[in-house]
C-alpha cells in the first residue's frame, strides 16, 4: 500500500507475483483480503489500482476484487474500487 491521498481518503495498492506461481491464486486471494482490510478503515473511502493495458491476468484479478475501470493512463487502465 502506498500512496494515500488525504484530500480523498484514497491508497493505492498493487502486487507482483513471481512468474512461477502465477496462475494459483495468490494475486486474486491477496487482494481481495486487502481490499477487506483497507475498506473497514474509516480513513479510507477508495482504494486505486492500474494494470498494463495488455496484462488480461491482472485485470481480471482487479475485477474479481470488485474493481472497476476508471480511466486510462498510456498503456495503463486505472481501476477503483469503493
Amino acid at each position: 500500500m502506498y500512496d494515500y491521498n488525504a484530500d480523498d481518503c484514497s491508497i493505492e495498492i498493487g502486487y507482483s507475483i513471481a512468474r512461477h506461481f502465477w496462475g494459483n491464486g495468490y494475486a486474486k486471494a491477496s487482494t481481495k483480503a486487502i481490499v477487506s482490510f483497507l475498506l473497514g478503515k474509516p480513513h479510507i473511502k477508495s482504494i486505486r489500482a492500474w494494470s498494463h493495458k495488455d496484462n488480461k491476468a491482472s485485470r481480471a484479478v482487479l475485477l474479481s476484487a470488485g474493481f472497476e475501470e476508471s480511466g486510462v493512463d498510456g498503456e495503463n487502465i486505472i481501476f477503483t474500487r469503493k
